[in-house]
């Protein structure tokens, strides 16, 4: 098996490889003035009305899923 540049055959010269496409992405953004792309958690806090939260809740519980699911869900669609 024959590995190009950007690849490797060993989880060292994989890992090798994804550092060096990170540094190259880095010195693209520096060259080009553009600010890096900043990773999302997992986590999206959003403060509502509590009445509203509690009729989310309820309506998640009747479906079968977690609050987060349904919220997700919802979201997913926009």
């Amino acid at each position: 098996m024959t590995s190009s540049p950007n690849e490797g055959e060993s989880v060292e010269e994989i890992r090798q490889a994804f550092e060096n496409a990170i540094d190259d992405y880095l010195e693209h953004c520096a060259a080009t003035g553009k600010e890096p792309n900043k990773p999302y958690s997992d986590k999206f806090v959003l403060r509502i009305d509590p009445a509203l939260h509690a009729r989310i809740a309820a309506k998640a519980m009747a479906s079968g899923k977690s609050l987060n699911q349904c919220a997700s869900d919802v979201l997913a669609r926009v």
